[in-house]
């Protein structure tokens, strides 16, 4: 598991502070490929298995085109910054994959505000990412991966994140955060990262864009169509050509061997893709597939609850389940029966989900034109829109591609939390009621971030606490190492918090510098103060955020029940006195979690009092990428 923290304000000051890179155009992360549970990284200490790059490749908007359909294009949008292969002899039976029959109706007029202040002054972002590789559960309490590498591909990274906002975005506090999961192998989400990251990018710069306006909305949810339209398209003519020179190297042919071929077969992957862009007091989600993106909004009184959540497309979708019965796809039993599914005789799909549909699969059966392109029919999926997927994207098309677009004010006087996740994270969750799910994963993230983090607990029966950032306390390799890392990780989170984030004390700065002569020696003595002070708040504040993604991607409870840290006993007593009308047995004072000191069991019958997001002792875990971005209010006097 690794956790990267990163924190800066939503101004155009934060970019002016980050250093240019010669290359302004970012390459996606490769996927982590350790065990399941690796070290805990931050800032510019990361992991380089995660960060490793890999180089670009020009795209050209020939190969996405159609024989039978007119080639899609972007207004102003820079085809050839798109990552894909040079252009390529698309054989006639492939065709770019069509738009859905029906134009799915959007709400994003409901969530209009036109009352909405001003974004003066803007929020000040802090956002972490955590992530954990699958695994399943052998005998013996080992641990085996269920992939060669992680297939979950996140965006931004820390080193790559300053590069990126400097040279390539140029609007003023615009910020992108990208998430794709990946089923079959990598290389599909790293080629959706980097491409949805380019082509949003750049139909960001392309004009000045004013949410406000439902015309502009309607305008930019039809160029991201277009723009993902020809992701998929390049992507799956890529990989078209890869099963052209399998099948003439001899690789169609009965009973021929791989070695004897001498080409490995292509893989038919996908993923799914999340793009959430925080731009002039909107946040802006784009969603493919069935990871989730939830935003919480911090009322006065009742805490924090959701106020927007992505829709997942998965086996009860309504339009993309017409769209997939239209098109000639089939659904089948997880053990491959087929299943008959009664779809209304409408060009309209039905309002209501499909329920019966829940945990069957899509099935494709084979045609002439999936035998001409070589790829396999038996796959089989259980999402209803992807990016890739070959074998869905011969014409006729069963899957869409096209991206949901949602448009969500942001109030400036207000403090929000972004949790984006793959269903690593959402499929392992004890309840399973959507909505449920996110007004506890937005409560149990607000917890963390209200809390007030202490010193690391010492008197704990013989326990030894690991560190401040509130490790796991106990003894096998994988949190050892992460006790050893931990030091560091405070240190960076540090580092990260003063080149990132603009405080009071950055004004009062400012204004001493300009006066003629140098102010006294106890004003520098208090200015100091209120820096350090302002560090340690800011630490802080990561600290809690960094805590929360790791939470939601440790899925198991033996993996972090002996927690001892200061900040999770903290979080608790916050529950605790949240839930004033139920008995509190076995409370932690106030003494004790601010200063660790305390009886061991006490902190556990703390730590019991907060419900378990998961179930434990599972046979199988999927990659789970949990994403927290933290939108905090700013202040009339932060912007003078």
């Amino acid at each position: 598991m690794s956790v990267i923290v990163s924190s800066s304000p939503l101004t155009p000051q934060s970019q002016a502070q980050r250093t240019p890179s010669p290359s302004p155009l970012p390459s996606p992360p490769s996927s982590q490929s350790t065990a399941a549970t690796s070290a805990t990284y931050a800032a510019v200490d990361v992991n380089p298995e995660v960060l490793a790059h890999e180089p670009a490749r020009p795209m050209s908007p020939v190969a996405a085109a159609s024989p039978q359909k007119k080639k899609p294009r972007v207004d102003e949008f820079e085809a050839e910054e798109l990552i894909g292969v040079p252009p390529t002899c698309v054989p006639a039976v492939y065709v770019a994959p069509a738009a859905e029959t029906h134009a799915e109706e959007t709400d994003g007029a409901t969530r209009m505000d036109e009352d909405i202040p001003a974004p003066l002054p803007a929020h000040t972002i802090t956002w972490s990412v955590s992530t954990e590789k699958g695994y399943k559960n052998v005998f013996g309490g080992n641990r085996l991966s269920i992939h060669p590498e992680m297939e979950d591909v996140h965006w931004p990274t820390w080193e790559a994140d300053g590069r990126f906002m400097n040279e390539h975005l140029k609007q003023d506090g615009t910020r992108l955060f990208v998430l794709a999961d990946g089923h079959g192998g990598v290389e599909a989400p790293r080629f959706f990262v980097a491409g949805a990251t380019r082509a949003v990018s750049s139909l960001l710069e392309a004009r000045d864009w004013n949410f406000a306006e439902l015309e502009q909305q309607d305008a930019f949810r039809k160029q991201v169509h277009t723009a993902f339209q020809i992701l998929d398209a390049s992507y799956s003519s890529k990989k078209v050509e890869e099963y052209r020179k399998w099948i003439d190297a001899g690789g169609g042919s009965e009973g021929a061997s791989a070695a004897a071929v001498g080409e490995k077969k292509p893989v038919d992957d996908g993923c799914t893709l999340i793009v959430n862009v925080l731009m002039k007091g909107w946040i802006v989600n784009i969603n493919v597939g069935d990871s989730r993106t939830v935003v919480g909004l911090k009322h006065d009184h009742v805490g924090w609850e959701p106020i927007f959540s992505s829709a997942d497309h998965n086996m009860t979708h309504p339009a993309k389940i017409h769209h997939i019965q239209r098109s000639g796809g089939q659904f089948i039993h997880p053990y491959g029966t087929l299943k008959c599914v009664s779809v209304p005789n409408t060009d309209e799909p039905p309002a209501q989900p499909y329920t019966q549909l829940a945990g069957m699969r899509i099935y494709r059966p084979p045609t002439p034109q999936i035998r001409a392109v070589g790829v396999s029919h038996r796959r089989t999926l259980n999402l209803s829109a992807t990016m890739g997927d070959l074998l869905f994207k011969v014409e006729p098309a069963v899957l869409s591609c096209l991206p949901d677009v949602e448009f969500v004010p942001v109030d400036p006087t207000q403090n929000y939390v972004v949790v984006a996740a793959t269903d690593g994270v959402w499929d392992h969750m004890r309840v399973q009621n959507t909505p449920l799910q996110n007004q506890i994963v937005v409560q149990r993230v607000g917890l963390f971030l209200d809390c007030e983090l202490g010193s690391p607990s010492s008197g704990n029966g013989g326990v030894q606490s690991a560190t401040t950032l509130g490790s796991p306390s106990m003894s096998d390799a994988a949190t050892s190492h992460l006790s050893e890392e931990a030091p560091s990780f405070h240190d960076e989170i540090m580092v990260s918090a003063t080149h990132g984030a603009v405080f009071k004390s950055s004004s009062t700065t400012a204004a001493a510098q300009s006066e003629p002569s140098p102010p006294p020696a106890s004003s520098l003595l208090d200015k100091d103060r209120e820096d350090a002070e302002t560090e340690r708040i800011r630490a802080h504040h990561c600290r809690r955020l960094a805590l929360a993604a790791r939470i939601l991607v440790e899925r198991e409870r033996t993996r972090h029940r002996l927690w001892n840290d200061a900040g999770m006993e903290s979080l608790a007593l916050l529950h605790q006195q949240q839930q004033a009308s139920q008995p509190q047995p076995r409370s932690v004072t106030g003494a004790a979690a601010a200063t660790g000191s305390g009886n061991g069991q006490d902190m556990l019958g703390a730590l019991d009092s907060l419900p378990d997001l998961f179930y434990s002792g599972q046979f199988r875990y999927d990659d789970a990428t949990a994403f927290i971005i933290h939108l905090q209010q700013g202040t009339r006097a932060e912007s003078r």
